[in-house]
């Protein structure tokens, strides 16, 4: 939500009423003041998140019965990827192992069920065989997975509980034991051969992705009002919906320049409605072309570029503040860095990118 004053005295108010990923409204409106136009803007406020429910809400209803609600207030509030990785976690498990629980008779038993039995099953992937969809059983699923799915399932209680105001006892079960793999990143003259191995679109994303630290979605999701070519600069809406202002590396703004402008998303995917989506496919070729024998997907990007400012002696605040980790910590530290810093670290980029 934002109130500005036009030359002209009216008052210029823009807003996301329906989520972050909805709709954007720019209104302008002939007001007296600025109180009043806050006023109005408390208002469109208001409005966000009211959805329709089923009839009747109550703690007797079964998890089956309230997700489907749950799931359109993800489509707005949460990111597209996010909403539909949910709903599929829904079809294939919360469904079949949660589903004909009531809400009052939750308890952290049937969670600590849910996980054993996760625990005990095999991931089973789909695939298609000239149009003939089939699937396959693969590993046991991970901790990992697991810890995922409960807590997208702690998400949707949450949100009975202050959406829905339901008097819900809070649950809690550990979260299973993981390791994070060490990812493989990288080198300076690999990063290069791949951005002179792709074409425009690809080789700008990438200059994206690795110049700045984007996550996938967080490149894909760029739009061109976002981006100030002259100053600079983009701003880019990242995980958990903040905004985030970053600097652009030279080579990166060449890139987006050389772009043309058509729609809405600097990125667009085949509908150009949409942004782009999966580039594993293209990302393949062009490291097939670019000699690269690593197994490369767009966060490795992210990856590489965070250990190659470290490798520069980059404060590691600066790193952090490029890859937007929401932790208590660095969040206090934000406020603390400057663009100039910000400035440093784009610059170092820029350095081993030339060579």
């Amino acid at each position: 939500m934002s109130v500005h004053q036009l030359p002209n005295g009216k008052w210029l108010i823009y807003c996301y009423p329906d989520g972050r990923y909805g709709k954007r409204i720019r209104k302008v409106y002939d007001l007296p003041d600025e109180e009043t136009a806050r006023a109005v803007e408390r208002s469109i406020l208001a409005t966000r998140g009211h959805r329709d429910l089923p009839p009747s809400t109550s703690v007797n209803q079964k998890v089956s019965e309230l997700f489907p609600s749950y799931l359109d207030h993800c489509k707005q509030q949460k990111s597209p990827r996010t909403h539909k990785d949910i709903e599929r976690i829904f079809d294939a498990h919360f469904s079949r192992l949660l589903g004909d629980q009531r809400l009052a008779d939750l308890s952290p038993v049937h969670l600590r069920h849910y996980r054993l039995t996760r625990s005990t099953e095999k991931v089973i992937r789909g695939y298609e065989v000239r149009g003939v969809k089939k699937k396959v059983t693969g590993a046991i699923v991970s901790h990992r997975t697991i810890n995922k799915e409960l807590a997208y399932f702690a998400g949707f209680l949450k949100w009975c509980r202050r959406d829905l105001d339901m008097d819900l006892p809070p649950l809690h079960v550990d979260n299973l034991r993981t390791a994070r793999p060490i990812p493989m990143v990288l080198s300076p003259d690999e990063v290069r051969r791949i951005i002179d191995a792709a074409g425009p679109v690809h080789k700008a994303l990438i200059l994206c992705l690795y110049s700045l630290g984007l996550r996938f979605s967080e490149a894909a999701g760029m739009k061109w009002v976002d981006v100030d070519l002259p100053g600079g600069m983009i701003r880019v809406i990242q995980k958990g919906g903040k905004w985030k202002a970053l600097p652009l590396n030279p080579r990166a703004k060449t890139a987006l320049e050389a772009l043309k402008r058509k729609g809405e998303y600097v990125f667009p995917g085949r509908d150009p409605k949409k942004p782009l989506g999966d580039i594993r496919k293209a990302l393949a070729t062009i490291c097939k072309k670019a000699g690269v024998t690593k197994k490369v997907n767009p966060h490795l990007f992210r990856h590489s570029f965070a250990s190659h400012l470290m490798s520069g002696q980059i404060n590691v605040s600066i790193i952090q503040r490029f890859l937007g980790h929401q932790q208590i910590q660095t969040t206090q530290w934000y406020s603390h860095v400057s663009m100039k810093n910000l400035s440093d670290a784009s610059e170092l980029i820029s350095n081993l990118l030339d060579g």
